[in-house]
């Protein structure tokens, strides 16, 4: 049989404790760290919008549109609804609105904007929307 001196045994094993205790603190931080990171990257982020509005339908009038201007005409019926003023709006990119198929007006939208004026019309450029 085989005797290993005791100095030898009691530093082995206390290293190996050592490097157990270690492992599991690293995989503690480990799963922190994973657990934080998936809290981080799957939940869906909010925009928040500057203002609200709402579509009561298209403009089918028929006018003529100069093609460096906004049209005034044969586009959606646009009013801010969180403003004091709740005139007409024109909005410039009428093809960022998606509205669904078969929609009943009134479709009220969160949107955040810019200004723009062409020719000496004033109108908005939306930049962000939510349909409500």
């Amino acid at each position: 049989m085989l005797l290993w001196p005791r100095s030898f045994v009691y530093k082995n094993a206390t290293s190996c404790a050592f490097l157990v205790s270690s492992f599991k603190l690293q995989m503690k931080h480990g799963l922190l760290l994973l657990v934080i990171c998936l809290a981080q990257f799957s939940c869906k982020k909010e925009t928040i919008f500057s203002n609200e509005g709402v579509i009561t339908g298209v403009d089918v009038r028929l006018c003529t549109c100069v093609v460096t201007c906004p049209c005034t005409c044969s586009s959606l019926i646009f009013h801010f609804t969180n403003r004091g003023d709740t005139t007409r709006v024109i909005l410039e990119n009428l093809g960022t609105i998606q509205l669904p198929t078969g929609v009943h007006y009134p479709v009220y939208i969160k949107l955040n904007w810019i200004n723009s004026t062409r020719c000496n019309i004033q109108a908005v450029k939306i930049t962000d929307y939510k349909i409500d």
